[in-house]
């Protein structure tokens, strides 16, 4: 499910657990995923620092 896009959250409350960290246990998460997150993480800060750069200062008189 968790490969699925379900939230981790919701996984572990079908499962009856509170603390996620047990759910993580049985989820068999890798590094192979965990790559795969950073890089998804990486590229999103690139594309909002190239956004941030086109964005224009604007001041306001009296301000």
């Amino acid at each position: 499910m968790w490969q699925q896009g379900v939230p981790i959250e919701t996984i572990a409350s079908m499962m009856g657990q509170e603390d996620i960290r047990t759910t993580m246990r049985y989820l068999g998460i890798n590094l192979g995923d965990q790559a795969q997150a950073i890089r998804a993480v990486a590229e999103a800060r690139c594309q909002m620092q190239k956004v941030a750069q086109n964005v224009p200062i604007v001041t306001v008189p009296g301000v």
